[in-house]
């Protein structure tokens, strides 16, 4: 047998660390060595479709560059330092984000399908988000909407409303002025009559039989009846006839008329007119009273028995009417409608002014009808939603007092008391403006 000569450190190769080259293993070591390579195989990372989870270690000076996020995770991982570049700015909708680099400033965002997503401005204040059964838009709150018109304009229907309820009032008229007799004429003389008010309409319509916009008119309240001034004997001025208030050409509601001036000379027991009340159906109604005017009819008018309706449902009171020898009638009163103007004062043949009438209001006879004296105390002005104001007071050898003005939404104005001046600088009463009209438009 040849003698072999021992060329290699078999000792110091079986010492080496397992996975050394040159380490020369023993059989108990190939099952060790076999699970550290099944090991480094099952954890090796494949950055286009592995996932490494739960790393909890940090990761120091790390580069991760192109990570596009086609598949697989980093999740659970601390990074102490390193960068992440070349990342996608804007996430596609496929991906889950928005396809927006940036939303404006309070807008809304809404789903588009595989597209980009819109947005919704927040609109008008008071917006709600509505549905409109395939998507949502700003639009108005479905609360009830009131709009109120005291001056004419353009009413715009509400959006997602059913049912618009319309009230509209008519003006009042003016009151008409005080006669005017000569210089210490011992005549009678009757004061202006009082304006009629104006008539209350309503109507309910549903949302879709309204146009998109309705124009709204607002009748101007009747002008007083000019004071007369100077020695001749005049009669007074009437009073002007108050403008109707209309929806378009849905509804209207008429306008009182004016009263009537007073008269220089005139008979014991004489009248001035009271104005008529504004009729649901027409202008200045005087049904069943021919010598004087009366109350607008709807709801059913009040006769006093003597000269006038007085009293309606839904139309205007009549004016009162004013007395060459006593004191002037009271304005006549509306449930819903615009109250009447009291007449103003007469003089009865040289004696004392009477006083003049009060204006009607929603109550009854309670507006403040001007006081009798030498001083001819001025009406009181009517109040809010047609009381009527009241007639001027009478004066003698004193300017005669002023017809109060109407109530705002179609009072009727009070007539002006009687002049008889001791010179020419003294005047008749002048009549009261009436009040105007007023629309309120109720959707919900």
């Amino acid at each position: 047998m040849a003698n072999y000569t021992k060329t290699t450190n078999f000792a110091a190769k079986d010492s080496l660390p397992s996975g050394s080259a040159g380490k020369i293993i023993k059989g108990t070591e190939h099952d060790t060595e076999y699970n550290n390579i099944a090991t480094a195989i099952s954890t090796k990372l494949d950055a286009a479709s592995g996932t490494v989870t739960n790393l909890t270690g940090s990761a120091v000076n790390l580069s991760i560059t192109n990570l596009t996020g086609v598949s697989g995770s980093l999740s659970n991982m601390a990074f102490s330092s390193g960068t992440i570049s070349n990342l996608i700015s804007d996430l596609s909708v496929n991906d889950g984000g928005t396809g927006l680099s940036f939303a404006t400033a309070g807008s809304v965002l809404l789903g588009n399908g595989s597209a980009s997503f819109v947005t919704i401005a927040a609109g008008t204040a008071g917006n709600v988000l509505t549905s409109t059964g395939s998507t949502w838009e700003s639009a108005e709150s479905p609360a009830p909407k009131i709009d109120e018109f005291t001056s004419s304009g353009t009413w715009t229907k509400p959006a997602g409303k059913t049912f618009v309820m319309v009230e509209c009032w008519g003006a009042g008229g003016g009151g008409g002025s005080g006669g005017l007799s000569t210089t210490g004429a011992a005549t009678r003389v009757t004061g202006g009559g009082g304006g009629g008010g104006g008539a209350y309409t309503y109507r309910l319509f549903k949302a879709s039989d309204l146009s998109s916009t309705v124009s709204v008119t607002i009748g101007a309240g009747g002008a007083g009846g000019a004071a007369r001034t100077g020695t001749a004997l005049l009669d007074g001025d009437g009073g002007g006839g108050g403008g109707n208030t209309t929806f378009g050409g849905y509804l209207t509601s008429y306008g009182g008329s004016g009263g009537g001036g007073g008269q220089h000379t005139a008979p014991s027991g004489a009248r001035s007119v009271g104005g008529s009340g504004g009729g649901v159906l027409g202008t200045g109604s005087t049904p069943n009273i021919a010598t004087t005017n009366g109350s607008g009819q709807f709801g059913g008018a009040v006769n006093d028995g003597t000269s006038q309706q007085l009293s309606s449902g839904f139309g205007g009171g009549s004016g009162g009417t004013a007395h060459s020898s006593a004191v002037a009638g009271a304005g006549g009163s509306s449930y819903q409608g615009g109250a009447g103007g009291g007449g103003g004062s007469g003089n009865n043949a040289g004696s004392p002014g009477y006083a003049g009438g009060a204006g009607g209001s929603r109550a009854g006879n309670s507006g403040g009808g001007g006081a009798a004296g030498s001083a001819g105390a001025n009406g009181t002005a009517g109040g809010a939603l047609g009381i009527g104001g009241g007639g001027g007071g009478g004066a003698w050898y004193a300017n005669a007092g002023n017809g109060g003005a109407g109530g705002t939404a179609a009072g009727g104005g009070g007539g002006g008391g009687t002049g008889n001046p001791d010179d020419v600088s003294l005047n008749s009463g002048a009549g009261g403006n009436g009040g105007s009209g007023l629309c309120r438009i109720y959707s919900w």
